[in-house]
């Protein structure tokens, strides 16, 4: 079966996770959560990176949610200070995005449920 995106609860998603979980560096974060994060994020940094503001701005968001997904995958999450660094934000996001979590609980906490599915049949 062909599986076909939903662009509205995917941008919906993106809403959702930058705004409950903006600052949030504690926890876990799914890959589904963090790939429709950082895609767009990721973008705007660069397409608008004429002002260091913007940058900074998204540095935050961009370091908390790597800092969740290091936790997924049983590291620790100041490993996510990369993020800080142009390009090699880009390279450990590809990373984050591709790598799988751990399938069962451990020091930071439980298995991450992805809070909406954007891939539906």
């Amino acid at each position: 079966m062909a599986q076909k995106i939903d662009f509205k609860q995917g941008i919906q998603h993106f809403i959702n996770v930058l705004t409950k979980q903006f600052i949030s560096h504690d926890g876990r974060m799914s890959r589904l959560d963090f790939t429709v994060f950082i895609i767009p994020a990721l973008l705007v940094e660069y397409l608008l990176c004429w002002t260091g503001i913007i940058y900074l701005i998204f540095l935050i968001p961009t370091g908390c949610a790597a800092a969740r997904r290091l936790h997924d995958l049983g590291m620790s999450g100041w490993i996510a200070l990369v993020m800080i660094v142009p390009l090699l934000n880009v390279i450990l996001s590809i990373f984050l995005a591709l790598q799988e979590g751990q399938k069962e609980k451990n020091t930071f906490g439980e298995v991450p449920a992805d809070t909406c599915k954007i891939f539906s049949e």
